[in-house]
């Protein structure tokens, strides 16, 4: 068996959760966190019913992870060249699991129904309360800037989701932050057409495409992959939301290669030149400098022999002079 995975709300155009998957996951893994807010829960409940539930929570199997607060796109002048979004997450004052799970269940049981407080107290027990922290709204944020990642996470929705419409050739949607937290989408979705090809397959009554709903989209996705790297466990996604993690895996791998590089190049620089760097301080040379500019075969590396090259000046200046820094004290 597999060790553990995350499964929460898969995508918006797909009902709340996907049970199949849900019931796989708990034959093939040892243990499934399922990552539920109100309706998911209901829906849990309702669907495999509460004895079963709590069972599962019982033999280990199954743990349940309640978010406390939602992340939200909240949006003002919508529809309007003004339009401006900002990520939040949303929490009713008082909301927590066990006001939320005290209403549910009088509807469900019956407030004076038989086992009510039993029920109540025992998924009391397995339930954990988490909030969603405000670092990872920066986290969403900061990708927003990343366009070759929101570019393509852009197009690959837009394919799945509204297979018919013709994309823009150059497709564009460009985040532009403001010092207030909030920030702008510049793009040339044309979210009518858009919305025609959406509608042939999703009611309208569901949902509509709009810049608003693809941040959205955006948001959980990220929330969830944070949620289930802080648990150490695999995580279940949707269409939508495989296509965005995908592109979020390739941005941070493409980031990671370029960072290796750099490192890579500097690292051989450092190596192959550092006992000239201590020659050149213990014999109080001067042009090591000029040397390290000259060996350097790009400008990024020439970077970084100026920068090595102005620490070592006020070295070789004190040396110089023959005085000897103290050690220790």
């Amino acid at each position: 068996m597999f060790e553990s995975i995350c499964i929460g709300r898969q995508d918006f155009s797909r009902g709340p959760v996907d049970f199949g998957r849900l019931a796989e996951a708990l034959v093939f893994y040892q243990e499934v966190h399922f990552l539920a807010e109100q309706e998911t829960f209901k829906s849990l409940v309702r669907i495999c019913g509460s004895d079963v539930v709590l069972e599962l929570c019982r033999l280990g199997t199954l743990k349940i992870h309640f978010c406390e607060n939602v992340p939200a796109v909240a949006t003002t002048d919508a529809l309007t060249a003004a339009e401006k979004h900002a990520l939040v997450t949303v929490k009713i004052n008082n909301h927590n699991y066990l006001t939320f799970a005290t209403k549910f269940f009088e509807e469900y049981i019956g407030a004076s129904g038989k086992g009510f407080n039993r029920t109540l107290r025992h998924f009391s027990k397995y339930v954990i309360p988490y909030e969603i922290p405000m670092v990872a709204l920066d986290h969403v944020q900061s990708d927003l800037t990343e366009r070759e990642y929101l570019r393509s996470s852009v197009k690959g929705i837009l394919a799945s989701l509204t297979p018919t419409y013709a994309q823009p050739e150059q497709l564009l949607f460009d985040v532009t932050l403001s010092g207030d937290g909030h920030f702008q989408v510049g793009t040339n979705v044309n979210f009518g057409e858009a919305n025609r090809a959406y509608h042939e397959h999703v009611p309208a009554s569901d949902s509509s495409l709009s810049t608003a709903y693809i941040l959205a989209q955006l948001l959980g996705t990220r929330t969830n992959l944070e949620k289930a790297s802080s648990l150490s466990s695999d995580l279940s996604l949707g269409t939508v939301s495989s296509i965005i993690g995908a592109n979020k895996i390739a941005s941070i791998l493409k980031s990671h290669e370029t960072s290796r590089k750099v490192l890579e190049r500097f690292t051989e620089w450092v190596v192959n030149d550092s006992r000239a760097i201590s020659q050149a301080v213990e014999t109080r040379q001067r042009s090591f400098c000029g040397r390290a500019r000259s060996r350097a075969s790009s400008a990024e590396i020439q970077g970084m022999a100026e920068k090595a090259g102005s620490i070592l000046r006020p070295v070789q200046r004190v040396l110089s002079r023959g005085i000897a820094p103290r050690l220790g004290g």
